[in-house]
């Protein structure tokens, strides 16, 4: 329920830096994504475009946002959690965000 208020107080601190990159094709805004880089890493948060549009925009909108992270010398490119598909093909290693572990 606070999102609009983490990612506030996200771009607001001085250690991190925001980047957002937007997609504008045939004139008309079509995508925008989020990221913030912070010691090396390159943090790929979330994105949002009109999928009813453009086939495949969201494989464009990784491709630039890996640009983005090599241009900038970052150590590190994550892209967070969510498989949806894409991240097998581009042999990303998968790391688990939490583990269930049970006492018997």
């Amino acid at each position: 329920p606070f999102h609009q208020e983490i990612f506030r107080d996200l771009v607001t601190m001085p250690e991190f830096a925001p980047e957002i990159l937007t997609f504008v094709v045939n004139g008309e805004k079509e995508a925008v994504s989020f990221s913030l880089r912070y010691r090396g890493y390159y943090e790929f948060f979330l994105f949002g475009l009109r999928p009813d549009k453009i086939k495949d925009l969201s494989t464009l909108i990784n491709i630039r946002n890996i640009q983005n992270a090599i241009e900038m010398k970052s150590s590190y490119f994550d892209a967070f959690v969510g498989a949806y598909g894409w991240k097998d093909r581009w042999h990303f290693t998968p790391v688990p965000q939490y583990k269930f572990t049970f006492g018997l």
